[in-house]
């Protein structure tokens, strides 16, 4: 599921069961759904999983919205002359795919 889609699912969830419900869903399935929530940080996790549950039902659509009207760059990218250089982490919890940006002449 994209980002773009989770935001609707959240609010459908927070509709349907109220906040505590969707706490509980983030809780439950954020090694999935969300894995830039740190596993073995129990604390710091139960804080992001209030954090999201915590907006307005408003913000789950303008969320959603945001992400589904952002423009695929990635076509026009190898227009760009400069070095463009990617940063991958050992620890990142999202996968890089720098096979993304092969036709980019200067990617490095």
């Amino acid at each position: 599921m994209s980002f773009a889609d989770f935001h609707p699912k959240m609010l459908e969830i927070l509709l349907e069961r109220g906040r505590d419900g969707l706490e509980t869903f983030l809780e439950q399935n954020f090694a999935t759904m969300l894995p830039i929530f740190p596993p073995d940080k129990p604390d710091v996790r139960r804080k992001l999983v209030e954090l999201f549950a915590s907006y307005a039902p408003e913000h789950y659509v303008q969320s959603a919205e945001f992400y589904t009207s952002m423009p695929d760059l990635r076509a026009k990218m190898h227009r760009v002359k400069c070095p463009v250089l990617g940063i991958c982490g050992t620890d990142d919890p999202q996968p890089d795919k720098p096979e993304l940006m092969s036709d980019v002449p200067q990617f490095r």
